[in-house]
């Protein structure tokens, strides 16, 4: 909870949408739980065997790395097991609360250029593993494609993504028109 984030009012509305479709789900008996364990962690970190060189080249402290994979890993949990569900949490408000469109756009908006800095500064590009960001580009950039279909302002060429990075993002979010 950060009070001071821009358009808190939307993000209080998006966590209650949370919690509306998962009690929604109970009910239905179709509520289904994502997790990653130690052992996920362990394998993602050991995937990390360059980056943790590099940064031990740079002096940065094995603390310091190793709090940066575990916040790595966090991350990019948080944005595979919460992006789907996110899009369909943004239409619901969308089309059922208009007058919280305002706080919802500008809520959107600052969480996208927080993306876009995200996956293209170049200080987090020189310390972080490509296909971390990479990923997380896609992800970012599937609600960059949303919050275009919403308000009609398209920030996606801001993310300097790669071709099969546009072309993946626009299948997830193809995939999501579907349903």
């Amino acid at each position: 909870y950060k009070p001071n984030y821009p358009a808190i009012t939307h993000l209080i509305m998006h966590e209650l949408v949370h919690l509306d479709f998962v009690i929604e789900a109970r009910e239905q008996g179709l509520n289904q739980l994502f997790i990653s364990n130690k052992n996920h962690k362990i394998n993602f970190i050991k995937d990390l065997g360059t980056t943790k060189r590099k940064l031990t080249k740079m002096g940065i402290s094995d603390d310091n790395i190793s709090n940066y994979f575990s916040g790595l890993f966090d991350g990019i949990n948080s944005q595979t097991f919460n992006t789907p569900i996110d899009l369909f949490i943004e239409n619901f408000l969308y089309e059922e609360y208009a007058e919280l469109r305002p706080y919802q756009f500008l809520s959107l908006f600052n969480m996208i250029q927080e993306g876009i800095k995200a996956v293209t500064d170049k200080k987090v590009l020189d310390i972080s593993p490509s296909h971390i960001i990479s990923k997380s580009k896609i992800y970012n950039l599937v609600n960059a494609i949303q919050f275009k279909s919403l308000y009609g302002i398209d920030l996606i060429k801001d993310f300097k993504a790669s071709k099969s990075e546009l072309t993946l993002a626009n299948d997830f979010y193809n995939e999501f028109l579907e349903y």
